[in-house]
């Protein structure tokens, strides 16, 4: 995505894996969160429609995206979210 700088990158906290795990986040040159989440959202529907828990996860992730794209949270803040947004499913 950012290699034809189609959208403004920046350093990006992103998770790694689609599992509970805590520990699977890193920095990357990504473009805005909302970019990124739609690009993952739109492959996870073109392969099956999302169970009750995927649903749930986009649907968090989404808000955060926003939120994080308004400049309203850190990435440490975006994890921390995220992660107990899995910790209460």
């Amino acid at each position: 995505m950012c290699a034809a700088r189609e959208a403004p990158c920046a350093q990006r906290a992103i998770k790694l894996t689609p599992s509970p795990r805590l520990d699977d986040w890193v920095l990357m040159e990504l473009p805005r969160y909302q970019i990124v989440h739609q690009v993952h959202e739109d492959g996870l529907r073109q392969r099956h429609e999302p169970l009750a828990y995927q649903a749930y996860m986009l649907g968090a992730s989404r808000y955060l995206a926003e939120r994080a794209d308004r400049g309203e949270l850190e990435p440490v803040e975006l994890q921390n979210a995220f992660n107990a947004a899995w910790a209460e499913m």
